[in-house]
């Protein structure tokens, strides 16, 4: 190749270079400026106000979790770790619905019977009336029924076992203890005694059975059975309770120093309701002092109504192997939500505890009744349970209601005897004076509850 050949290559070869490292650096600018435009926007997207209704949206979440953390530290706990049932109180299911405001009447135990009987009847102000067919309303279930945790003696969920939030409404302190309905809970009832005679012949044979089928009875002396059938006989007039026929009633003596029950024939008043038959008595024990969430039973009228429904006994152990409500099968009457004093706090606090009367572990609590242990229920003997239970003495409504409800049906016993005269009734009174109460309850339960056994 000569010289302008050669010098010609050369020339060619730097301009194609300088070609290359022109293009190189053009692609370079460009991607740096393209990074700097995408950084700009950046900024300008974070500087741009959030819409109103993403900052609403932000603060309505954030203040509802505030308010549910602080509903979870303030929300009333019911505590029963001695095997009887407790749970939290039940939270309504949130709905979308809207709510009409609630009327709010007097208490209609402070009514006469025949008013009581017409507000039963007649429909709420600005209600529709539904047919016959829709007015039946399901019966409250028990958050416990079915529920291993109520035979272990843990804190029971707020739910039954069927998975229903119950709905039930706290106790009012005002009211607590009356009659949970004003109708008659004998309506309808076709087997019953007829006349106070055939009632007392009743009660003479329940009498004579008690004896035989309950080895724990004690006899009741004529001061003290007198004494408690006064104070029953108060109670029910407090609360508004019309005898309205002879029936079986269970009064409960939660005096520390007795803590006894007793199995009447309550007789309406007239010439012959003076005296009321007593059927048996035997051990119990209620809610006892001095212990972190045990609650004193409180004193009143609860009736085993038929818009409750009871439950049985899983017969399951707690940790330290005792069976809270007895055995597998025991009977558990549910008198619903109540108001009870905080036995561990001295300024008696009150709190809501559901009320329940039931068996307890024949092995290890059972020797023990006849003295303040429970955490505010009423424990009685098995054999108690079994009598009560097998003769329908507290069932008269359920034993109404089964006609028609196979829930109530096969609840209640299938080889039962249902006596003439069954009550539905529960009466807690008090015999030690009241200056004297809270004292007799601590020196007794000081001496003879001993904490680790329950």
């Amino acid at each position: 190749m000569d010289l302008a050949g050669s010098l010609r290559m050369r020339l060619l070869t730097a301009a194609g270079c300088t070609v290359l490292g022109m293009g190189v650096l053009t692609l370079s600018t460009a991607l740096a400026a393209a990074q700097e435009a995408s950084d700009r926007a950046d900024v300008s997207r974070a500087a741009a106000p959030v819409p109103v209704e993403q900052q609403d949206l932000d603060s309505f979440l954030a203040s509802e979790a505030a308010a549910e953390e602080r509903a979870s530290h303030t929300r009333p706990q019911v505590f029963f770790p001695d095997g009887d049932v407790g749970a939290a109180w039940p939270t309504p299911k949130k709905t979308s619905q809207k709510t009409q405001p609630v009327q709010h009447a007097a208490p209609s135990h402070a009514m006469a019977p025949v008013a009581r009987q017409a507000l039963a009847t007649s429909p709420a102000p600005g209600s529709a009336t539904l047919p016959p067919s829709t007015e039946r309303k399901a019966p409250e279930l028990s958050p416990f029924a079915g529920a291993a945790a109520a035979d272990e003696g843990r804190e029971a969920p707020a739910e039954s076992a069927s998975g229903a939030t119950v709905q039930a409404t706290p106790a009012n302190p005002a009211i607590a203890g009356t009659p949970a309905v004003a109708e008659d809970p004998f309506a309808g009832l076709q087997a019953f005694a007829e006349t106070e005679e055939q009632a007392r012949e009743e009660a003479v044979q329940l009498a004579a059975v008690f004896k035989r089928e309950v080895p724990a009875a004690l006899p009741l002396s004529p001061e003290r059975k007198t004494l408690m059938e006064q104070l029953a006989r108060q109670q029910l007039e407090q609360a508004g309770y019309v005898i309205s026929r002879p029936q079986t009633m269970v009064v409960v003596d939660r005096n520390p120093a007795v803590q006894r029950l007793a199995l009447f024939l309550a007789m309406p008043d007239g010439p012959g309701g003076d005296d009321w038959p007593l059927i048996g008595s035997a051990r119990v024990s209620t809610g006892t002092v001095g212990r972190k969430h045990y609650y004193i039973t409180p004193t009143g009228v609860f009736i085993n109504t038929a818009d409750r429904l009871g439950y049985r006994a899983l017969g399951t152990k707690n940790e330290n192997g005792i069976m809270g409500i007895g055995v597998k099968g025991m009977r558990v009457w549910d008198f619903g939500w109540q108001v009870a004093e905080k036995g561990w706090l001295p300024s008696r606090e009150k709190g809501p505890i559901r009320l329940e009367m039931h068996a307890t572990d024949p092995v290890y609590l059972e020797q023990r009744l006849g003295r303040t242990a429970s955490a505010g229920c009423i424990r009685i003997p098995s054999t108690l349970n079994v009598f009560l239970d097998r003769h329908g003495l507290l069932d008269a409504a359920y034993e109404h209601k089964a006609l028609d409800d196979a829930r109530f049906k096969a609840l209640l016993r299938p080889d039962r005897d249902p006596s003439v005269v069954a009550g539905v009734t529960v009466v807690v009174v008090d015999t030690a004076p009241p200056k004297e109460a809270g004292k007799t309850a601590a020196l007794k339960d000081g001496m003879a509850h001993k904490p680790a056994s329950g």
